[in-house]
């Protein structure tokens, strides 16, 4: 210090140049000089530089540097300095900031401290930096090299243009702590912490932090890489109005867990999350009320082609999003479960749907129990593509609802490795499928009762489910199908490997001229069981099932000849085509035929001729005639025989034949056609008509009388007696009788041709 100033300069110099030996002593033995309470506390930051690498710094004990409480004056320059001992400065107060960029430094201690800012560009720290509790406006540490942690607990940043913390680059080999209340704030737009390519040995904690940003993102952590566990929770708040998010990690690598439980999230112009290629090591917990919004086309969580270890869970997050998808995690990877249950929300207005998970794949189970999805102009649901290799749960209170023409859950062409399961799910559509899965597959079950109830308004229907695989049953038991323009349920094409139920207290209605239920082409390797009192259509043909050309293997109860009797007549069935090896159950062959005659859309043979089939395997012969003879009524009464020639002879076939089923009974035509003959013979004979052939004459004998009429009526059968007695034809009657006698002739051999061709037939179908 320069001598010879005023007493009260001189004093004040005095002061100033005791406080620095003091330092310089207390550096020499290691100890901590605090000058907290007293009164004159200044010091240069030139005497705290010159102790590091000046003349004295050979005698600095190892402990280095120690000062609290102090008052720095001017710029503390340690800009390429490569101090051999630590620099500890607690709760001082500096007037102008820290410079130490391309520094060398064994340890840095801040902690408390206030500054305007530290550039500390391209350090080199051997152990720690510990800068807990300052309250600065910046903190720059880009390509800084820390062996050991860097510490920010309860620090306070606030700036204006530049980002309050950079660490960009960085390598840090131990944690980095930003805790226990610690808060940035910025209007910069390069965002508020920036941790671009920074790579951190340990863990990042911003436990219960709060980040705030106006036109940047609060956290650019893009291509972070961190070895341990990242933890942005605990009451963790973060808010950007920018239109790149609040919080960037794309493409990070997470060896540990990455953990969000609690934190809220905001975002006005930006998603509040954009994770893209994140990957992460462990687990990924969005739960425990984790709560984010954004009104971004982007979305607000934003997970595309993620890959995450362990588990990814949303249980009882509060999603909402006003332009873009709530979560958008298409081709996500995830090595366990993805949960989004326990009161899990979420809600958008966009036309990209509320959750997309297309082609994601799933290690694990994907459950969203008791989940409420709001959708206004897209899908609820989108994981068309979706591979799950457990189980899907959308069950348990599972609510969704949307009024986009590409319905409410889209999961076509996913695949169920186990069940899926909508067991008392709640699904509403205005314009679209309430379920749209189209080729999905499952390698179980897919249950679809207990209170399942579904609505949609589409001409595509409620539930779609054309060309599904499901390798176990599909149960409908209890469900609750609404469908105003389309169908309730198609399934064209269904693939089932058991059985399929719908009864017990199952209801569908539809107005739909294609039916209720459509399952056309369907192949059920087990039962078919279906009860229709409670399945209504009123559209003009009154459809409620089409099974047209289905493959049952197993049984076919069809519980609902009983229901067709007792409700309303216009009720139809479309089973033209349907095919099944074992007589039906709970319903006689009168049922059946009533069912066939009264409740099918048109004729069709096939549905008869199956029918016939089947009684016909089991022996039972008389109930496969009676079903072929009421197929030919049903053909006369709803087919197409061509003129009224062709329905004439159609009918007489019915009538003295029973369409070649019932062959005597044209043989008992014929025996009746031969009392009458006789008859009339007998009473030519007593009118004097009957009378002897040439050369004998006089009146025919009863013998030859009975003769004349057997031989007349059954041509097949010769007595002789034509040939003994005529009918004379010397009078009106005589020549009326004897020209009757060929109308007589034609009839037997009509009636006996009919009896021989019914018969043969008959026995060739039986053989």
């Amino acid at each position: 210090m320069i001598r010879g100033l005023a007493n009260y300069d001189l004093g004040m110099a005095s002061d100033a140049v005791s406080l620095e030996d003091r330092l310089s002593q207390s550096a020499r033995t290691g100890e901590l000089l605090d000058v907290s309470d007293e009164t004159d506390r200044g010091i240069t930051a030139t005497a705290i530089r010159q102790l590091l690498f000046g003349s004295d710094a050979e005698n600095i004990d190892p402990r280095g540097v120690r000062l609290q409480g102090a008052h720095i004056t001017g710029e503390l320059d340690l800009t390429d300095v490569r101090a051999a001992a630590p620099l500890m400065l607690h709760q001082c107060e500096f007037d102008k900031g820290i410079k130490a960029t391309r520094a060398h430094l064994p340890h840095l201690d801040l902690s408390r401290s206030r500054f305007p800012y530290l550039d500390a560009d391209d350090l080199v720290c051997e152990h720690d930096i510990r800068l807990q509790g300052v309250r600065c406006e910046r903190l720059s540490l880009v390509d800084t090299n820390i062996t050991g942690d860097l510490n920010l607990n309860s620090a306070e940043l606030a700036t204006a243009g530049k980002p309050p913390l950079n660490v960009e680059g960085s390598i840090i080999g131990g944690d980095f702590l930003l805790n226990e209340g610690f808060t940035a704030s910025s209007d910069s737009d390069d965002g508020t912490l920036r941790l671009l390519g920074a790579s951190i040995t340990g863990q990042l904690s911003l436990k219960g932090a709060e980040l705030t940003a106006t036109n940047g993102p609060a956290l650019v952590a893009s291509n972070l890489t961190v070895g341990n566990s990242l933890f942005l929770n605990e009451g963790l708040t973060a808010s950007s109005d920018s239109d790149r998010g609040t919080l960037r990690l794309l493409g990070a690598s997470i060896t540990g867990q990455l953990a969000l439980r609690g934190a809220r999230l905001t975002a006005t112009n930006g998603p509040a999350l954009i994770a893209d290629n994140l990957t992460v090591g462990n687990s990924l917990f969005l739960d425990e009320g984790f709560t984010a919004s954004s009104d971004s086309d982007d979305g607000t969580l934003r997970l595309l082609g993620a890959s995450i270890t362990g588990q990814l869970s949303l249980q009882g997050a509060e999603l909402t999003a006003t332009n873009g998808p709530a979560l958008y995690a298409d081709n996500l990877t995830t090595g366990t479960n993805l949960f989004l249950g326990e009161g899990f929300t979420a809600s958008s207005d966009s036309d990209h749907g509320t959750l997309r998970l297309l082609a994601a794949n799933i290690t694990g189970q994907l459950a969203l129990r008791g989940a409420r999805l709001t959708a206004t102009n897209g899908p609820a649901l989108i994981a068309s593509n979706l591979t799950v290799g457990n189980s899907l749960f959308l069950d348990e209170g599972f609510t969704a609802s949307s009024d986009s023409d590409r319905g409410t859950l889209r999961l076509l062409g996913a695949s169920i490795t186990g069940q899926l399961s909508l067991q008392g799910a709640e699904l509403t559509a205005t314009n679209g499928p309430a379920l749209y899965a189209d080729n999905l597959t499952t390698g179980t079950n897919l249950f679809l009762g207990e209170g399942f109830t579904a609505s949609s308004d589409s001409d595509h229907g409620t539930l779609r489910l054309l060309g599904a695989s499901i390798t176990g049953q599909l149960s409908l038991q209890g469900a609750e199908l609404t469908a105003t323009n389309g169908p309730a349920l198609i399934a064209d094409n269904l693939t089932l490997g058991e059985s399929l139920l719908l009864g017990e207290e199952f209801t569908a209605s539809s107005d739909s001229q294609i039916g209720t239920l459509r399952l056309p082409g369907t192949s059920i390797t087990g039962d078919l069981f279906t009860r229709l009192d409670k399945v209504s259509n009123t559209g003009q043909d009154g459809l409620v099932l089409d099974l047209q050309s289905a493959q049952i293997s197993c049984d076919v109860v069809l519980a609902l000849e009983e229901s067709l009797t007792e409700t309303d007549q216009s009720l139809y069935l479309d089973v033209d085509g349907l095919r099944y090896p074992f007589m039906p159950r709970r319903a006689t062959c009168s049922q059946r035929l009533q069912m066939l005659r009264v409740h099918t859309v048109e004729y069709a043979a096939q549905p008869y001729q199956q029918l016939a089939s089947v009684y016909r395997e089991a022996g039972h012969d008389r109930e496969a005639r009676e079903i072929l003879i009421a197929q030919q009524r049903d053909l006369r009464r709803r087919g197409d025989l061509g003129g009224w020639f062709r329905r004439l002879l159609h009918r007489l076939s019915g009538a003295f034949i029973g369409y070649g089923h019932r062959p005597f009974r044209a043989l008992g035509y014929l025996a009746g056609l031969c009392a009458t003959t006789v008859g009339l013979v007998l009473l030519a004979g007593a009118l004097g008509l009957a009378v002897r052939a040439h050369p004998n004459t006089g009146p025919c004998s009863v013998a030859e009388s009975i003769g004349l009429g057997i031989d007349t009526a059954v041509p097949l059968l010769k007595t002789g007696g034509g040939k003994r007695c005529e009918i004379a034809t010397t009078t009106g009657w005589g020549q009326t009788l004897y020209l009757g006698k060929y109308l007589l002739t034609i009839f037997g051999w009509a009636f006996a041709t009919l009896f021989v061709a019914g018969y043969t037939g008959l026995v060739r179908r039986n053989n």
